[in-house]
């Protein structure tokens, strides 16, 4: 599938107009390197919120929320439109989960001013799930309470590996809560590491019977972005095409 630039719109807010327009970001190219086979949409909308004085401080939470929503919403659009798709969001399912056309699957991931989509057919791929973190203030393994094990961070990462563990194990959540329909915690995801490189790393994730390809990325100074994909498995539901 190919990967459109997201158009350019406008929204309105206390009176002025905004344009709309998603520019482009290294960590989105990062993410698209990380899964070449998933088409990716995504970039940094920051240039198109308004300057802090034009919005009462009261206000700049939901402007942000505003914003970000309708940039999500236009990467998907784009999403949908290389896939020959109705260019129309996918609204959501009583479980909070995206409700994806049928026979495709995708995800979503944003954190301050940068927002990511996913969408993928179905087939050799069964699920997708994205995330994208910051980097500082990376905690300790004490402050997350169970949530990881030590056997699972690599001495390598230094205080920043927490970060980018709970960041992969942020993406399992997303690929397998909506084909598995249940919540599950990220103390039940084990990570195995294969390839540990200077900026990229790789390995698998295992939950109950199931496996996980996992891949990372701190290329982007200050920030990670990982990628899990779910291959057809024995233990999987059917998928609704």
């Amino acid at each position: 599938m190919s990967k459109p630039d997201v158009q350019r719109d406008e929204w309105v807010h206390s009176q002025e107009v905004y344009t709309m327009d998603i520019r482009t970001d290294p960590l989105v190219n990062e993410i698209k390197d990380l899964a070449p086979n998933v088409s990716i949409v995504g970039g940094t909308f920051a240039h198109c919120l308004p300057a802090p004085k034009k919005v009462p401080q009261a206000e700049r939470s939901s402007v942000l929320e505003r914003v970000r929503r309708d940039a999500t919403g236009k990467c998907l659009t784009a999403l949908l439109m290389a896939a020959g798709l109705p260019a129309i969001e996918p609204g959501h399912l009583p479980s909070g989960a995206r409700d994806w056309p049928a026979g495709y699957t995708g995800s979503v991931s944003h954190k301050g001013t940068k927002v990511v989509t996913a969408l993928t057919r179905i087939g050799k791929l069964r699920s997708v799930g994205i995330d994208v973190e910051t980097l500082d203030g990376g905690r300790e393994l004490s402050d997350i309470k169970g949530l990881i094990a030590a056997d699972e961070l690599p001495l390598t990462l230094g205080t920043m590996g927490s970060v980018i563990l709970l960041s992969v194990k942020e993406a399992v959540y997303k690929a397998l809560n909506p084909v598995l329909g249940i919540r599950f915690g990220y103390e039940e995801i084990q990570i195995s590491w294969k390839d540990i490189a200077r900026q990229r790393m790789s390995g698998v994730a295992h939950f109950d019977r199931i496996t996980v390809d996992v891949r990372c990325s701190t290329a982007v100074p200050r920030w990670v972005g990982s990628v899990a994909l779910v291959r057809p498995q024995p233990g999987l539901p059917s998928p609704h095409v």
